[in-house]
């Protein structure tokens, strides 16, 4: 009996030597947390203005029967492409191929005479006023003839621009013309170039315009020579350039903005109208600035900053004034150094105050 007490004793204090609290322990196991970390570079970029808009067609017309008749044939697929001058419609024209006839007879007739009264006023065989009269009825048919003319030409109905167009409004068979109440026949769209609608705040318009006053630059300049880049879809950067092609002369009292527009060329037609896009303006001259991967940069309710580590491999918070981003990197225009380094990895881990492990890719 004694003995198993002994026995017990001797754990106990075994156990009482071991034992340390639980917080301790795991401060001595958990190893220190890893990050990369990388010093920022040098860029050189230019100050922009990012905004949002939608594609539009650059020429739009309704295409309509401007004479009475029958539509006798459609010589284009719904929602194709048309090269300018392209056949569109046919109207019955068999009517207006008569009426011209007609006039140009009447013509023929009232010229003839009317160099006949030429000649008998010459002899004093006949009066001023009837040679004036065959003069007017010459006149007459000459202009009646015309407008017979304009009127059969426009039984051929064709594109005036190249673009696409929508779905046909009438099938053949149907009257169509001023008088019947029929007269749109389809909407044809010009995407090649297409416009780009968009808009920025008064505020930063002004700002743009002293910036550019300081360098001596009109604004007005711009317009026709301006860059304008554009991102659609799932890009990460703006892989497509258009220019500024105009700016309204006003603030909208609606929204507090003005209106700007760009135009892109689109031969392959990839943009479409109503489609939203992205849009970056840039300038000035570009100007060298710090930029950090832009993964790095988080925000808070004070804004942005970075998590660096010091000399003693302690991470600290670092508030900075961030600009525009080009490709994957983030310029940064104030609050940073060139010796700081930017922890890029690990930063779910990291938390200011914490030692960490370092590693520093060779740059």
């Amino acid at each position: 009996m004694n003995r198993m007490r002994s026995v017990a004793l001797a754990l106990a204090a075994v156990s009482a030597i071991s034992w340390c609290p639980p917080a301790v322990l795991a401060q001595q196991v958990a190893a220190p947390v890893e990050v990369t970390v990388q010093r920022p570079k040098p860029a050189a970029v230019s100050e922009h203005l990012d905004s949002t808009g939608t594609f539009e067609a650059s020429a739009t017309a309704n295409i309509v029967a401007r004479v009475d008749g029958v539509l006798e044939a459609v010589h284009f697929r719904d929602g194709s492409q048309v090269a300018k001058g392209a056949p569109l419609f046919s109207i019955q024209r068999n009517t207006y191929e008569q009426q011209l006839r007609l006039y140009q007879a009447q013509l023929s007739q009232a010229q003839s005479e009317y160099a006949r009264q030429l000649r008998l006023i010459s002899q004093d065989a006949t009066s001023q006023t009837r040679v004036e009269s065959w003069r007017a009825k010459r006149d007459e048919a000459d202009a009646n003839t015309q407008l017979a003319a304009i009127n059969l030409g426009y039984t051929e109905i064709s594109a005036p621009f190249a673009g696409q167009l929508g779905a046909r409004l009438v099938d053949a068979g149907n009257l169509v013309g001023p008088n019947t109440g029929v007269t749109q026949l389809v909407e044809l769209q010009q995407v090649d170039p297409i416009y780009l609608d968009f808009s920025i705040n008064a505020p930063d318009a002004l700002g743009v315009r002293r910036r550019l006053m300081a360098q001596d630059d009109d604004p007005m300049k711009q317009v026709g020579t301006l860059p304008v880049l554009v991102a659609i879809g799932n890009d990460s950067d703006y892989p497509y350039q258009g220019t500024l092609d105009y700016v309204a002369p006003g603030v909208d009292q609606g929204s507090g903005t003005i209106q700007l527009r760009a135009v892109l060329d689109n031969p392959d037609n990839l943009f479409v109208p109503g489609l939203f896009a992205r849009v970056r303006i840039g300038f000035g001259t570009p100007t060298q600035h710090l930029a950090v991967p832009n993964r790095a940069v988080e925000r808070d309710q004070a804004g942005a900053f970075v998590l660096v580590v010091d000399d003693q491999d302690v991470v600290r918070q670092k508030r900075i004034q961030v600009g525009g981003q080009t490709g994957e990197l983030r310029v940064v225009t104030g609050g940073l150094d060139s010796t700081d380094r930017i922890i890029v990895k690990g930063l779910a881990y990291a938390r200011p105050g914490q030692k960490v492990k370092v590693s520093e890719p060779s740059p």
